[in-house]
């Protein structure tokens, strides 16, 4: 993050969970900058905006939805004693015992609603609901190009879009993807293997 994130970028943090990667984006652009955090689900939501506060944070919108190709709502799922508060889902699985309604946003709608005039990055930890997110994403992927950073692991399997297809929709706008090593260095993409993966734009 801080090798592609400047003061004044603006930035989108999909899946921003409880706001580590929020509160660390928020730093790196600055008070001229702006990250947009979206996270759904309702009790995560509450620690989200209580860090924000907490923190005195100013440049952080955060808004209570998810991503996804179209504006609407959709069932979110999740395991009520999980450790890991990051893992709700669209799909239902047998470990899911609470569940609730949300409202979705695509990306393309929150740039024309905040009249955003660059997106720099979009971070996205979403459990597999990358394909969705990045087909609601259209005018921005063709306008403003921006840094995708995500990442493929088991969620994928359950959403009914392959990982394939996400590589093949960001080639589509000419974008380069590579894996993410622990030292943050970007080396030749691994699609077979679960990694942290950033697509960057040739144009």
């Amino acid at each position: 993050m801080k090798n592609l994130v400047n003061k004044g970028d603006i930035v989108i943090d999909a899946g921003a969970n409880i706001g580590l990667f929020t509160l660390i984006l928020s730093r790196l652009v600055g008070q001229t900058g702006k990250v947009f955090a979206l996270e759904p689900c309702p009790p995560v939501v509450e620690k989200l905006l209580f860090n924000m506060h907490s923190n005195k944070i100013e440049n952080v919108v955060v808004i209570p939805e998810a991503l996804s190709n179209k504006l609407g709502t959709l069932d979110l799922f999740w395991r009520a004693d999980d450790s890991n508060e990051g893992q709700a889902t669209f799909w239902k699985n047998q470990a899911s015992d609470m569940s609730a309604v949300v409202k979705t946003r695509t990306i393309d709608s929150i740039v024309q609603d905040h009249k955003i005039s660059k997106v720099k990055l979009v971070k996205m930890d979403i459990q597999g609901a990358e394909f969705l997110a990045l087909q609601g994403a259209l005018e921005t992927l063709k306008e403003f190009r921006p840094i995708i950073v995500f990442e493929n692991d088991w969620n994928g399997e359950q959403s009914g879009n392959s990982i394939e297809e996400v590589f093949r929709y960001l080639r589509l706008f000419d974008y380069t993807l590579y894996s993410i090593d622990t030292r943050g260095n970007y080396i030749t993409l691994n699609e077979d293997y679960p990694t942290e993966i950033v697509a960057i734009s040739k144009k």
